[in-house]
């Protein structure tokens, strides 16, 4: 029975594989039979993906800050320069 299974598992996946595809064609006809709607829509994606990315931008400074700020409580410089004074440089 296992060839069966595998061809039906094939059969299902393929068809799931065609109604997306068809969900997806028939989307984009119909934005593009709505010409201005589609116009509106990308203006208003172009501005909210800016702003998404401002965000981001200003989560990272933030991140790196953090960091920063954590790091500089440990003093690496420190700990090294304690290290290096047993080994003067040649």
């Amino acid at each position: 029975g296992m060839p069966f299974q595998q061809r039906d598992n094939m059969l299902r996946e393929s068809t799931i594989a065609q109604d997306y595809w068809q969900s997806l064609i028939n989307k984009i006809m119909k934005e593009e039979r709505d010409d201005s709607n589609r116009e509106k829509k990308a203006r208003f994606k172009h501005e909210h993906d800016s702003v998404e990315l401002q965000k981001q931008k200003n989560k990272l400074i933030e991140l790196l800050e953090n960091t920063i700020d954590k790091n500089q409580h440990i003093s690496p410089t420190n700990s090294l320069n304690s290290s290096y004074e047993n080994y003067p440089m040649s």
